[in-house]
């Protein structure tokens, strides 16, 4: 449980993270854009789809922790990507400071 808990907070805080280092980025508000529609579009297909992975599934436990899951892997993803970006562009740069 206190795992699950965990979880439900390092998802959005590694997206704030995330938001934070790629501000200065020129494209942005593209990444922003494309992520948003690309997260709304596989949590609609999880959502509303009868996959067979569900299998029985009576109080939607199941399909639940796997938006769940989407959610923080997408999170985890990005963040992966802001960070990757960051070190390639404080290399770029010359500093060593993270978020100057």
């Amino acid at each position: 449980m206190i795992l699950f808990i965990s979880l439900l907070i390092l998802g959005p805080l590694l997206w704030i993270l995330s938001l934070v280092l790629l501000k200065s980025w020129r494209y942005f508000w593209v990444y922003f854009v494309a992520n948003l529609v690309l997260l709304v579009g596989y949590l609609a297909i999880l959502s509303t789809s009868s996959l067979p992975y569900f299998g029985h599934d009576e109080y939607g436990l199941r399909r639940l922790l796997i938006l769940v899951a989407a959610i923080i892997l997408h999170a985890m993803l990005g963040f992966f990507f802001a960070l990757g970006f960051e070190f390639r562009q404080r290399r770029g740069r010359g500093t060593n400071s993270m978020l100057e």
